[in-house]
């Protein structure tokens, strides 16, 4: 859930480049009249997107008079995510925008594909417009395939409106066993509107970070705990602490929300765990 900067392409600029190559003068002819509707379409988005209703949109809304859904989606196919396609400069902008091609969704696994925040299939008009395309792990896109909210608590988190990173909503506790456990949770501030507080735990679940992040973390603890051994024989229990709290602050510098910066901070604000639980 990482914010993003929004696309410096335009709806419109990437869609004549989309159909600019279309070979079918009558096909061409009709895509070129269409213009103007997907131009306004992709307005209509972006106005409620910005406002934080995207999720009210209808559907019937965002056809396109002339164009079949299907030549719609075959734009966003072969001529924007297709590697020789005319707007795929586009596509490859978009795609290089997430930092260390980390997917801002999950925030852990590499970037491979754009995700759609409005279904194409179900918003046409939408296809190409980049602000309706984010950064996005293959896992990620496929969990999220062509779902439409049902309500402003089910709606999308939005990488270039949402500003959830901004605060600290990803918690994690430490599981009192042997070997050590991390299990995270997510807890929203509480001056976050409730439908914000529900679209983040929604999140969470519905693209399974809980169990990603505790599997990527239980990998680190049994790497961790041959290190907290040796540096407990050098600086006892509160020099444990110390390296813990210290690695919490490093990774809270560079991402506030991510599953080290929370299991760090657990596992610093965890007497069991710094006065001997690293123990295998």
């Amino acid at each position: 859930m990482w914010s993003l900067p929004k696309p410096r392409y335009t709806a419109q600029e990437t869609y004549e480049a989309a159909i600019s190559k279309v070979r079918d003068k009558n096909l061409h002819a009709v895509y070129r009249a269409a213009t103007r509707t997907v131009a306004q379409a992709s307005s209509g988005y972006a106005a409620a997107a910005e406002h934080g209703v995207a999720h009210a949109l209808l559907e019937k809304d965002f056809a396109v008079k002339g164009v079949t859904r299907g030549q719609m989606i075959s734009l966003y196919d072969s001529r924007m995510a297709h590697k020789r396609g005319p707007a795929r400069y586009v596509y490859d902008a978009i795609r290089a925008a997430a930092p260390y091609n980390r997917c801002p969704l999950c925030g852990h696994r590499d970037v491979g594909t754009l995700d759609h925040v409005m279904p194409k299939t179900k918003f046409p008009a939408l296809a190409v417009t980049p602000l309706n395309l984010v950064p996005s792990c293959h896992e990620c896109n496929k969990r999220k395939g062509n779902q439409v909210a049902a309500s402003a608590h089910t709606a999308a988190v939005h990488p270039y409106y949402d500003t959830f990173d901004n605060d600290r909503w990803l918690q994690a506790t430490v599981v009192q066993q042997r070997p050590a456990a991390v299990r995270f949770f997510v807890e929203p501030p509480q001056h976050w509107a409730e439908a914000d507080q529900a679209r983040a735990r929604h999140h969470f679940d519905s693209y399974g970070l809980g169990a990603l992040y505790t599997a990527q973390a239980a990998q680190d603890l049994a790497h961790l705990g041959y290190r907290l051994e040796r540096l407990a024989n050098d600086s006892g229990p509160e020099g444990v602490r110390s390296y813990l709290v210290e690695e919490a602050e490093s990774y809270r510098f560079a991402r506030l929300n991510s599953w080290q910066t929370a299991m760090y901070t657990a596992l610093g604000d965890s007497d069991w765990y710094w006065n001997g639980g690293f123990s295998m």
